[in-house]
């Protein structure tokens, strides 16, 4: 009896609001009819636009329309968006006598791209109700972008798919799996070169299946696009790992002091930093920040080319009888290079990243990845069969 008597006092409260709505004038325009320019290179799903991080204007006209889809004389400002993709200009446009035509400058669309317009009141203006009136261009067709096509662009700790939820272009490319973590693993497009900006970290929150190998390829891969503490990742992850064989990965990169766009190219690729020593006077001080880091996070600090720069070490993997101190000469050191905040870390892999003898044994687990506060429960990981 309780159900149904809430079930009545709902009815009635919706019959309550749809009285009181059509005593109220309906805000027009009620549709926004959108047109593609006849010129306009649209691509198909057969034969799709290239991925461009570029400009790319997109020429539209539009024209709104009443409750009855007749035109609308509609004079003011309506919102534009593009989904997926940025906008290169400004976000509005101004109608007059319900009718715009134009170029709309957008960048970055991959899939099928559409460029959206909506009656919204994006300058604020009071003077007149807005029904929310949406209208929606026809698709274009991009290409799916390549880990390199998305990584590259100036700004460092950003790229080119931040928050999206993206798909990697994987199924035409040589995509495979270079290092296999606790909690992710990295990934390498050999078709491009290394330090290309071809390298990503999967952040699966927990071990990843039996079947992500160092070598395997992977067809499909898609997740939120993040970049966590400057380093781009891809978290909740899609992925098919092809039934190929693993193949053997190429040596590591070897690396210098570079300058921090050139440092870029190799994030989440395989590094090794030659003649590394640790920082003479380093854990002689208290209030020494690199050794209060390595109290805290275990990362500690190297130097290479005779002091010319600093990188540091994460040592997550066991190391039995190691402790990092002052003036020692390490020599050659590897494992996998991510950035925090300017800082460039490489993690280790296994004890046998470090030199002979530093360590008391060679065997490990796999790194744990660029270190995370983890959830309370970690979110699935969904890979399609």
């Amino acid at each position: 009896m309780r159900r149904r008597w809430t079930n009545l006092a709902l009815l009635l409260g919706l019959s309550a609001c749809q009285t009181q709505d059509e005593s109220q004038d309906r805000p027009e325009p009620t549709f926004i009819q959108v047109s593609l320019g006849s010129d306009q290179a649209t691509g198909s799903m057969e034969n799709k636009l290239a991925f461009s991080s570029e400009e790319t204007l997109v020429n539209l006209s539009l024209e709104t329309l009443d409750e009855l889809g007749d035109p609308y004389p509609f004079d003011g400002s309506l919102e534009v968006s593009v989904r997926p993709g940025k906008l290169t200009g400004s976000p509005y446009i101004t109608v007059s006598n319900g009718k715009w035509s134009g170029d709309i400058g957008i960048k970055n669309g991959f899939g099928p791209t559409r460029v959206w317009f909506t009656d919204s009141n994006p300058l604020g203006s009071t003077e007149r109700n807005v029904g929310y009136a949406t209208g929606v261009s026809d698709p274009l067709f991009y290409e799916i972008p390549t880990i390199g096509e998305m990584n590259r662009i100036d700004d460092h700790e950003s790229n080119q798919l931040e928050k999206e939820f993206a798909e990697i272009r994987a199924i035409d490319r040589n995509v495979r799996i270079t290092t296999v973590g606790t909690n992710g693993f990295w990934v390498a497009d050999l078709d491009d070169d290394a330090g290309e900006h071809g390298s990503l970290y999967i952040y699966t929150f927990s071990k990843p299946e039996d079947e992500v190998e160092v070598g395997r390829r992977l067809t499909l891969l898609t997740g939120n696009n993040q970049e966590y503490l400057a380093t781009t990742q891809i978290s909740f992850p899609t992925y098919e790992v092809s039934d190929d064989a693993a193949i053997s990965m190429p040596a590591p990169s070897t690396l210098g002091c570079l300058e921090t766009d050139l440092l870029e190219g190799y994030e989440s690729g395989l590094v090794t930093l030659e003649n590394a020593q640790i920082p003479t006077g380093f854990g002689s001080s208290a209030s020494d920040k690199d050794y209060l880091d390595y109290i805290s996070y275990g990362q500690w600090p190297i130097l290479v080319d005779g002091g010319s720069c600093t990188f540091y070490v994460s040592s997550a993997v066991p190391c039995p009888g190691f402790t990092p101190s002052s003036g020692l000469n390490l020599g050659e050191v590897t494992g996998m290079l991510s950035e925090v905040w300017d800082k460039w870390i490489i993690n280790i892999r296994t004890p046998d990243d470090l030199p002979p003898g530093v360590c008391g044994g060679t065997e490990g687990p796999q790194p744990i990845g660029p270190s995370r506060p983890l959830p309370r429960e970690a979110p699935p990981t969904w890979k399609r069969k």
